[in-house]
């Protein structure tokens, strides 16, 4: 995973600049030395003065120290940039026009070769002035290189005051190699004096990237593997996790040792580009000691024992003991045990292994950091400082020889275009072995020049320590081996790294292979167990089917025993005879012959009694026997058919010796069905108040059958629906039960109310209406007025209804002798008993509301009937005149109007 970090996001987090990216400026602290080391002065007008200082300087003068005010006591005292206590560049500035250039990139001032054309670089500087007056003014150049823009700083130096101050340029290289200079640009010899530091170039941040590389367990019962993780880019301190088969472990190196065989998972996090993880990360033991599979073999027979993989000495033990073991440190020892034994072969083994991951490079590009940049599959462009893993070193660059690898000359190896930059602290490959203290170890690696005229210089360094260099070969394809040795001392791990001090251009290309790194042979006690299994002679043993039918065609006897042993029987199998057969077992079972006597029983045909005849259509449960006379069970085909005469099929159930057989069943299909001019359905309406009686329900039909009935009487009260049936007596074959079925429906009960709602005379019946539910009223002249429940009348008489209700209706009389539902108009409440109440009592009141003129309520009673005299609720007498009421009633209408007091 990657960021894109924009020239905002750094404004904001500066330390972006050296994080994410390597200086590719030599010296920029100027702790590495002086004019010629990384960088240059302008000879011609600036001269160097060297410690001891006298204490005062001239323009032009300068030099690389740790204290301004040693050079000239005028100078303000202070340290550097990057500790307080290093190295500084003091400038006291030259007053020649056109001179002032007092640093440039390279050890010449020749530039920084090996950038990326169209990339965003990142140039910058630390300045202070270390005088007063007339502050410096730095001005610059890039050639070979466009869009140069100050991102940050100033071009006049910081007083004194304001402390080290940063300027930062930001460009885009148009050519590999671009130069930089810095001047000065004021020219007084007053002032004008100036310290700067940590110079910095840096390019884009790189991916975010995860490798790693292993050591195997020494052996393969011993928990000494390791897993060592590389993170690069992104955002450093990284945060490693390694999940293996026994636990998870975290810590801040990547560095995790003490670790078993098994499948491990290594994730790197980081805190602005997120995580990596790599899966499936094996660690394997050597190979054990690999023994003869287990056996099993007959008391007294005998076995050879043989194994594998280890050419030191070896010892044979058993247990429980056995004295036929007579050559126990025989490769393939012979025995003959009486009992089951487990022998156990144990060797020690020496091995020296090679601790370097991928030293062949056969796994590409993983395994070890670099500072140089990977070119897959070729560099065309011949670029300095870059790498890459092939197998022929001129099709990685056609400015190389055509030089291949050093293991078989097909394989792999890494190829480098070597560094022109870093004074040659440019790593090229770097790898981290856990190590055991105090020991000696070798490493070892091939190399081969590529390219001339200048070889490279090969350092190697461990722990930041340098154990030796060497120049590669001036003779190209020629691989040498170089050696040297190491003792660990104190330390647990040996960071192996491997640099290029020559920094030329020119030639300064060269591929090493085969990287190896030994310690002290590590010594594994192997061991490994066999069993050899010594049985008795047993008996077979069988699960047979027995007796068989007579004629089986398939054999009974099968060839292996329920405990597994193999064998042969004899005589041949008879299917039509009762025999005894042997069974011998194949040899080597360590197993017994044994016998069985096999029955063979006669094929048997089933025979039934009579069965029928039936009549068509008679109901029969079980007409056709599952077991035959002679006790043999089974089933019937096709299905019992009682309308027609069918011949059926017996098979008998398996497992039987029996054969199939066949019964013709005879059906009569003549059948009678009594006669009674009856239904097979009667409704009738049923009235309570009329009385019917019984009928009793005759026993010969119309046809002359004789039978009875169930229920033998016919009732009329028994309302809904009764089933009657006539069943024939057993002498009459073939003929049908005969069925009845009587509805009795009961005639509607209901009863007729009277009287007003509202103003309205009504007349209503309480029935419940359904959808066969019919209602008709009639008036004295028998004329229908009506077909609902109610019925609003105006004049006194005589009514009825007619309610008809599933088939069957009722009538019911009611007489009105009178009408009234009227509202009076006014009360006269004067004590003469007439008329002093207001009268409402036939109109089913729900509640009335009484109010004056003014609209306010003066009297309220629910369920009202004849109470109001012209008083207030709380008994007041009201005076003459108007009032508005409003009946609300039961009904839910309402009526509204006005009644007059007249005392």
């Amino acid at each position: 995973m990657s960021k894109q970090y924009s020239l905002w996001t750094c404004l904001l987090i500066l330390s972006c600049l050296s994080i994410n990216a390597q200086n590719l400026l030599n010296n920029g602290d100027f702790e590495s030395g002086s004019n010629g080391v990384g960088f240059s002065i302008n000879s011609c007008c600036y001269n160097e003065i060297m410690e001891p200082f006298s204490g005062s300087t001239f323009t032009g003068n300068y030099a690389v120290t740790a204290n301004p005010q040693a050079m000239n006591t005028n100078f303000f005292a202070g340290g550097d940039h990057t500790t307080g206590t290093g190295k500084m560049l003091i400038v006291d500035g030259t007053t020649t026009a056109g001179g002032q250039r007092f640093w440039r990139a390279g050890n010449n001032g020749g530039g920084i070769c090996g950038l990326t054309i169209g990339t965003t670089y990142t140039f910058s500087f630390w300045i202070k002035s270390v005088s007063t007056q007339n502050r410096a003014n730095i001005d610059h150049q890039f050639v070979g290189a466009s869009n140069v823009i100050l991102f940050s700083g100033s071009t006049l130096a910081p007083l004194p005051a304001e402390g080290w101050q940063q300027v930062v340029y930001t460009f885009t290289p148009t050519n590999n190699c671009v130069n930089f200079e810095l001047w000065d640009t004021t020219t007084t010899d007053i002032g004008n004096d100036f310290a700067v530091d940590d110079f910095s170039l840096t390019g884009p941040p790189q991916p975010f990237t995860l490798s790693y590389s292993i050591v195997n367990p020494s052996c393969s019962n011993t928990s000494d593997g390791s897993i060592v993780g590389y993170g690069a880019g992104g955002n450093s301190p990284y945060v490693f996790t390694l999940t293996g088969p026994t636990n998870t472990v975290i810590n801040g190196t990547g560095i995790f040792t003490g670790l078993p065989a098994g499948n491990y998972s290594l994730n790197i996090l980081e805190g602005a580009d997120g995580e990596i993880t790599i899966n499936n990360i094996i660690l394997t033991g050597p190979q054990s000691l690999t023994v003869s599979n287990p056996t099993t073999i007959c008391n007294g027979a005998q076995t050879t024992l043989s194994f594998s993989g280890s050419s030191s000495g070896y010892t044979w033990t058993a247990s429980p003991a056995d004295n036929t073991l007579t050559t126990p440190n025989s490769t393939n020892p012979v025995v003959h045990p009486n009992q089951t034994t487990t022998y156990t072969v144990t060797s020690n083994v020496s091995d020296n292994t090679n601790l370097v991951f991928n030293g062949d490079f056969s796994q590409g590009n993983i395994g070890f950091t670099t500072n140089y940049v990977y070119y897959n599959p070729s560099n065309p462009s011949g670029l300095q400082r870059a790498y890459g893993i092939t197998d022929n070193s001129n099709t990685w660059s056609n400015f190389f020889s055509n030089c291949t690898d050093h293991t078989s000359g097909t394989g792999k190896m890494l190829v480098a275009d070597g560094s022109n930059v870093n004074s040659g602290n440019d790593k090229l490959w770097c790898q981290t072995i856990p190590v055991t203290p105090n020991q000696n170890y070798t490493f070892k690696y091939w190399i081969q020049t590529v390219a001339l005229p200048i070889p490279a210089n090969i350092a190697v360094v461990i722990n930041g320590v340098s154990i030796g260099i060497q120049t590669a070969s001036a003779t190209t394809c020629l691989w040498e081996e170089r050696s040297y040795t190491w003792f660990s001392g104190a330390n647990t791990t040996a960071q192996i790294c491997i640099y290029d001090r020559t920094t030329d251009a020119t030639g300064n290309d060269f591929a090493i292979d085969d990287l190896s790194f030994v310690g002290p042979p590590s010594v594994c006690n192997l061991s490994q167990s066999v069993t050899i299994t010594v049985n008795n002679a047993v008996a077979p043993t069988f699960t047979i089917t027995n007796p068989i039918c007579e004629g089986t065609t398939v054999s009974p006897l099968p060839t292996t025993s329920s405990n597994n042993i193999v064998g042969l029987w004899t005589p041949a199998f008879n299917n039509t005879a009762t025999t005894i057969y042997t069974f011998n077992p194949t040899p080597g079972q360590c197993a017994s012959a044994v016998t069985l006597e096999l029955v063979v029983t006669p094929i048997i045909t089933p025979t039934f009694g009579s069965v029928g005849p039936f009549c068509s259509g008679e109901i029969i449960s079980d007409p056709l026997p599952t077991i035959s006379s002679e006790g043999i069970s089974g089933n019937w085909t096709p299905i019992f058919n009682n309308m027609a005469t069918t011949t059926y099929t017996f098979t008998p159930d398996s497992g039987q010796c029996a054969t199939t057989t066949t019964l013709e069943v005879v059906i009569v299909t003549a059948n009678l069905i009594p006669d009674f001019n009856l239904g097979p359905n009667i409704t009738s309406c049923y009235n309570p108040l009329i009385e019917v009686p019984e009928i009793v329900l005759p026993t010969t039909s119309n046809n002359g059958i004789d039978g009875l009935w169930a229920p033998p009487t016919l009732s009329y009260s028994l309302i809904g629906t009764t089933v009657y049936t006539f069943t024939p007596n057993p002498v009459n074959t073939c003929v049908t039960n005969f069925v009845l079925k009587v509805n009795i429906i009961e005639v509607p009960e209901f009863t007729i109310n009277a009287g007003c709602d509202g103003t309205d005379f009504v007349l209503s019946t309480d029935f419940s209406q359904t959808e066969s539910t019919t209602f008709t009223w009639y008036n004295d002249q028998n004329v229908a007025i009506a077909t609902t429940p109610s019925v609003i009348i105006t004049t006194a008489g005589d009514y009825k209804l007619v309610v008809l209700d599933n088939g069957c209706s009722r009538e019911q009389p009611i007489n009105i002798p009178t009408i009234y539902c009227k509202i009076p108009k006014g009360i006269s409440p004067n004590t003469d008993h007439l008329n002093d109440f207001f009268d409402l009592s036939n109109l089913n009141v729900k509640q009335l509301q009484i109010f004056n003129r003014y609209g306010t309520e003066v009297y309220s009673k629910s369920n009202y009937k004849k109470e109001w005299n012209g008083t207030t609720n709380s008994g007041k007498e009201l005076p003459d005149g108007t009032y508005y009421y409003v009946i609300n009633f039961e009904t839910g209408k309402a009526k509204t109007g006005w009644v007059y007091i007249n005392k």
